[in-house]
């Protein structure tokens, strides 16, 4: 004991927040990581090859994942942001919504260039 505290030192720092915290260029792979739908449990082995010393656990990888993807939603919500990548992947939307109030009760999804080609493969079998 030391004086100072009414417990050991610890002799290692395995598990410690601090330590094991991800650094900017960590957090920048990460998020590369993340961004190309690589499975979480490839991220550890894939910051040890890059840093032997790396201490890293995996819900520091799971913490990091989710800020990325916060980040990347912003302010909207998780309708708003599934309506927009839709959008942005030209898919075709129909929804209804309920009589008494602005909840959505159902939706249609559709993707167009599938549907074209796909009536076009069928009409070309039919000949």
């Amino acid at each position: 004991m030391c004086g100072l505290r009414n417990h050991e030192l610890m002799a290692t720092f395995e598990n410690n927040a601090f330590v094991g915290r991800l650094k900017e260029e960590d957090k920048k792979h990460v998020n590369e990581l993340t961004k190309y739908h690589i499975v979480p449990r490839l991220f550890l082995s894939s910051l040890r090859d890059r840093d032997k010393e790396n201490v890293t656990n995996i819900s520091q990888i799971y913490m990091r994942r989710n800020t990325y993807r916060k980040d990347l939603k912003g302010p909207k919500t998780d309708m708003q942001y599934m309506l927009k990548l839709l959008e942005a992947k030209k898919y075709s939307c129909w929804s209804r919504t309920r009589e008494d109030s602005n909840v959505m009760r159902d939706m249609f999804v559709e993707h167009i260039p599938f549907c074209v080609d796909y009536g076009y493969h069928l009409q070309n079998q039919q000949v």
